[in-house]
């Protein structure tokens, strides 16, 4: 929509307002985590979506079909997990699509998110098939950092509006 420059713009604006307001619910959220109310945050999956996904996890399919199965299951949590990733990747991209003249450099950042999203997950993966840790720890672990994330997030979220509101008057 670059050739129409007021959509562009409007566009641009709506998504750094988005970022922006996500940011300022990630502070929320860090409020009430500093209350103990970690489980009334407001930036997390609906719980019906949370239940789907346990459902979907605690299946044991057998045989020959496991691999498979185990694929299919990945993608269905992925898509039912979508609205917690994608409000980090929208923004991004539309950040990246800003940079004229950069298409590679764009794309080895999308790369470099893609990979560093998924890292945290092959280390947890790593440390419970090694036997170091267990689902227990790491929900405690994670519970015990969670004011911090957020807080990390919420920069994150100002970080990218603010990149968008630069690129969109620039």
């Amino acid at each position: 929509i670059k050739f129409i420059p007021w959509l562009s713009l409007s566009m641009n604006l709506l998504f750094a307002a988005v970022a922006i307001v996500l940011g300022c619910l990630s502070i929320y959220d860090y409020f009430k985590i500093l209350r103990g109310k970690l489980t009334d945050i407001s930036l997390q999956l609906p719980k019906i979506i949370k239940s789907k996904i346990k459902t979907l996890i605690w299946r044991k399919p057998g045989g020959n079909v496991q691999m498979l199965s185990s694929f299919a299951i990945g993608a269905l949590i992925g898509i039912l997990e979508f609205p917690c990733t994608g409000q980090v990747y929208f923004p991004i991209v539309l950040a990246i699509r800003e940079l004229p003249g950069l298409r590679l450099h764009a794309f080895a950042s999308l790369v470099l998110y893609n990979f560093c999203f998924i890292l945290p997950l092959l280390v947890v993966f790593w440390l419970v098939y090694m036997g170091t840790t267990s689902s227990n720890k790491l929900t405690v672990f994670l519970e015990e950092r969670a004011g911090l994330i957020k807080l990390l997030t919420a920069m994150l979220f100002f970080a990218l509006g603010g990149v968008l509101i630069f690129f969109s008057f620039k």
